[in-house]
């Protein structure tokens, strides 16, 4: 007996990938990095040593302490600024 193979679209592997490991998909372009100078602008973008999305978390690395300060007490403004990009997001975290 033969096993028949599906066809797949690559597209459609890729969002089955994304759905099954709850990742969110890109619907443009813009990476974490451009979704982060769009939302608090340039001057504190150029102040952030990092910023990753891991497990529906995003990390913003800050060493300066005035501006981690600031940043908390925005902090669920900010949170609502990505939820409008990234919808499985959990928790904003400010280190």
């Amino acid at each position: 007996m033969k096993k028949e193979s599906q066809i797949k679209k690559i597209g459609e592997v890729i969002n089955a990938f994304y759905k099954n490991h709850d990742l969110p998909q890109k619907k443009t372009n813009q990476s974490l990095s451009d979704m982060w100078k769009e939302i608090i602008g340039f001057y504190i973008s150029s102040k952030t040593n990092n910023i990753v999305f891991k497990n529906n978390i995003i990390y913003i690395y800050i060493e300066d302490q005035i501006i981690k300060k600031e940043l908390n007490n925005q902090k669920q403004k900010i949170k609502d600024s990505f939820l409008k990009k990234i919808k499985n997001l959990k928790e904003l975290k400010i280190i």
